[in-house]
């Protein structure tokens, strides 16, 4: 007999039904607060895990919650410090743990996508922030085959408007390469799914002139497009600016791509996180293609840096790529 779970974003409320659509359980979930749940997914031992986010303590944090198969709360768990922090997607992972998906607000005007990794009791083995100057958001998330893991959303931090965002990392949640695709409209991803091939599915929206339209694309496994639906442009153009690995204690490899139709001068420089000027790396004419350079985490004057967040910026062709680096003790 098929089954339906649904999750209504109202103080979390949790229904189950089944395949003749007669509720077989409804749960409510939260504080004297707001509580709004996002995302839902039966786990193997027939329970189910939500992720949400919550008001009922520090301002806004990310909220899991497992309950067992009638939906009787076995543990709930927040994460995040005093600020904006959101769930949007959460997925049990091979080994009975979960990986959850959202964004986390940066004061003073931007955001970073977020992800992290529990154990089987929703305790964090790990968090990681991704995105660069502008807003980042993660909406879902998928462990790979090989125990990494796709995130989809939408950044506006490497072109003028909204792209989608999609970033594929490790088992630790390290970046092992990044995507952008879309054009001059508002470009989200929504939803990604590893399939049979090892390439990626992407469904989300695109708004162009005030109209939005379902959004398709399918990329191999490395991110590039092989089919793109719907799209405000002719074709989505990769990510040109990533490094590895992130975050790094010495050395960091800095990798981007000149594209063919792109001439100019370009300048790659390193700066902090108050936009101070770091490290010119380099700025000088160069040929289409991928190229790549090593930060030593020195900086103009040969001084060593202190631990923190840079930013790696890129100018070429009158556009600006910038990549958030992460330098630890």
């Amino acid at each position: 007999m098929k089954k339906c779970i649904c999750l209504f974003i109202v103080s979390i409320i949790f229904l189950r039904v089944n395949s003749h659509a007669q509720i077989t359980f409804e749960k409510s979930y939260g504080g004297l607060a707001d509580d709004i749940g996002y995302s839902v997914q039966q786990t193997q031992d027939t329970g189910y895990v939500v992720a949400g986010w919550t008001a009922s303590g520090w301002l806004w944090q990310v909220y899991v919650i497992k309950t067992d198969s009638l939906g009787d709360t076995l543990w709930t768990r927040s994460y995040g410090w005093v600020g904006d922090d959101r769930g949007y997607s959460v997925q049990q992972t091979q080994e009975g743990g979960y990986i959850v998906a959202g964004f986390k607000y940066c004061w003073p005007t931007s955001s970073d996508a977020y992800l992290i990794k529990t154990d089987s009791l929703g305790d964090s083995l790990w968090t990681r922030t991704y995105g660069g100057m502008g807003g980042d958001y993660g909406f879902s998330v998928q462990q790979t085959q090989e125990g990494g893991y796709i995130v989809a959303g939408g950044t506006n931090s490497f072109e003028d408007g909204f792209q989608v965002y999609l970033k594929k990392t490790d088992s630790l949640g390290y970046t092992l390469w990044t995507r952008t695709y879309g054009g001059v409209g508002a470009d989200w991803g929504m939803s990604v799914q590893q399939t049979q091939d090892r390439g990626y599915i992407v469904a989300g929206t695109y708004n162009y002139s005030g109209s939005s339209q379902v959004y398709l694309i399918k990329t191999d496994q490395n991110g590039n497009v092989a089919v793109a639906e719907g799209s405000s442009t002719e074709l989505p153009k990769p990510l040109l600016l990533q490094n590895y690995p992130n975050p790094f204690n010495l050395t960091t490899t800095i990798l981007f791509n000149i594209p063919t139709a792109v001439v100019g001068r370009v300048n790659l420089a390193i700066h902090d996180i108050c936009g101070r000027h770091i490290k010119t790396l380099i700025d000088s004419e160069l040929d289409p293609g991928i190229h790549q350079i090593e930060w030593d985490r020195n900086d103009d004057k040969g001084a060593f840096v202190s631990s923190g967040i840079y930013f790696c910026m890129l100018w070429n062709g009158g556009k600006i790529h910038t990549q958030k680096i992460m330098v630890i003790r």
